[in-house]
């Protein structure tokens, strides 16, 4: 969902734009604003953060946020819980496609190596 454009978002609005409470049908859409990187195609992170808040035209949609990184051992998630926040916005900003940074927590313990080094 992070990489929809306004075409995209107009196509699943009239696909949707007939269901009605309880008919049984559900639309289920992934993505991570922090991740959009397709503006060139005219994709708008925008358009994610209206559907975070809850509604896809006519059609209700329940936000659910994921925390846990399962890729990343716990010395890196924590050093880009430290770092990131400083790098993303404080508040979204819908016009010029920018997030703030959500924290994650470790699933993987922490390595025996230094997780993060710079070397600048």
């Amino acid at each position: 969902m992070q990489d929809t454009s306004s075409a995209q978002y107009g196509m699943l609005e009239a696909l949707t734009g007939g269901w009605t409470d309880g008919d049984g049908r559900t639309l289920f859409c992934v993505g991570d604003p922090m991740q959009s990187i397709y503006r060139f195609r005219k994709a708008e992170v925008g358009l994610f953060l209206d559907a975070w808040e809850g509604e896809l035209g006519q059609l209700p949609l329940e936000p659910l946020q994921l925390t846990v990184n399962f890729r990343s051992e716990r010395g890196v998630v924590d050093w880009v819980n430290r770092q990131f926040p400083a790098v993303f916005p404080a508040l979204p900003d819908k016009l010029n496609g920018a997030v703030p940074y959500a924290a994650s927590e470790a699933f993987k313990p922490a390595g025996a190596e230094t997780a993060v080094s710079l070397h600048p």
